[in-house]
């Protein structure tokens, strides 16, 4: 019993933020039902009953999961049918591919109403930055850079971020990218 207890999410995302997003949620209680593409999934993990490893494991822990080809009429089918009874869905895709797929807000609502929908993308659905590609090390990077925008000294001056590594070398992330 966990706080989502009695709450479906449908995960439609790739990569660790979005996976760690739904993996809180299963941790709570939520049934998470995890849609794999038929090809590779998972930035080259194993499915479950493929040779599982141990990320995918520990990131996929407490949920389901199921293939389906989201490119064709059949695939969307039964995720038309996933979101009727869906309360979440959670997707990670570009700017525009969601749409593309006919897996988006707009769509999705016609079949499910009160469903929330979460994106996760690297800089957002609009802006000048919608289209670019990230990385975790480059929105890390844009993230320590606006710490010390927002850490101002009384000198106007921006005050030194530390991070310890696990090495035990500290790294200054006030400084230019």
């Amino acid at each position: 019993m966990g706080p989502c207890q009695g709450v479906t999410v449908v995960d439609l995302t790739r990569y660790l933020p979005g996976r760690s997003c739904t993996l809180m949620l299963a941790d709570l209680g939520a049934e998470v039902i995890t849609v794999e593409p038929p090809r590779v999934p998972s930035t080259k993990m194993k499915s479950i009953g493929q040779d599982t490893g141990a990320r995918y494991l520990a990131i996929n822990r407490n949920k389901k999961s199921m293939v389906l080809d989201l490119n064709k009429e059949e695939g969307r089918a039964v995720f038309y049918e996933l979101v009727r009874k869906a309360d979440v869905i959670v997707e990670g895709s570009r700017p525009g591919v969601a749409e593309h797929l006919k897996i988006d807000y707009s769509t999705v609502k016609e079949f499910n109403p009160k469903i929330v929908y979460c994106s996760i993308s690297n800089f957002g659905q609009d802006g000048p930055y919608r289209n670019r590609p990230a990385m975790i090390s480059i929105a890390s990077g844009l993230r320590y850079s606006g710490c010390c925008k927002s850490s101002l000294t009384s000198q106007k001056t921006p005050c030194k971020r530390h991070h310890r590594c696990a090495h035990g070398n500290d790294r200054d992330f006030s400084g230019p990218l």
